[in-house]
């Protein structure tokens, strides 16, 4: 961007006054319109300082009169950097490895990749997970032998339903 003829950026003259725009998907916006020429470009800087924050610097027109807010936004950004710094550091950071996690890893030949390291700890994890699988499936297979064992015995249902009718004093419906 460029000075124009009024002598700051982001101002142009319009009839007999000054108008602070600003350029979004090809179309011009006003930001203020204004006698004043400084005025507009004061309003231009405080435009861009909001909307487009540590990159709008080179362009300000009156830099001497944002310095609390550049201050924040440098303080803001250093204090994103910091963030995402942070934030790769414990990306690149793992757990310690348990023992028994240390024993497989050892067993990986020399040459081991991550991607060994990776497979072994998902083996090693459907393992517990098919261990799990098994008991649930035979308890199931010992309830159905109950089951089949109870329908296999020879019991009158009928004699025990009216024994148990007898002990409460109920009858049986007709």
């Amino acid at each position: 961007m460029k000075r124009n003829s009024t002598g700051y950026f982001g101002v142009e003259r319009f009839r007999d006054r000054f108008r602070a725009r600003y350029e979004r998907f090809g179309a011009k916006r006003t930001i203020l319109e204004s006698p004043s020429a400084e005025a507009c470009a004061l309003a231009w800087d405080d435009f861009q300082l909001r909307k487009r924050g540590i990159r709008s610097l080179p362009n300000l027109n009156f830099p001497d009169r944002f310095q609390e807010q550049i201050r924040e936004l440098r303080m803001k950004e250093a204090e994103h950097q910091a963030r995402e710094a942070s934030i790769r550091e414990n990306a690149r950071r793992t757990e310690p490895l348990t023992e028994t996690e240390r024993a497989e890893v050892a067993k990986l030949s020399s040459t081991g990749t991550l991607a060994d390291v990776i497979s072994k700890k998902l083996a090693i994890h459907i393992d517990v997970v098919l261990e799990e699988l098994q008991r649930q499936r035979a308890g199931r297979e010992a309830n159905e032998r109950l089951l089949a064992e109870c329908e296999e015995a020879d019991f009158d249902g009928d004699e025990q339903v009216e024994r148990v009718l007898e002990r409460y004093g109920a009858r049986r419906p007709a």
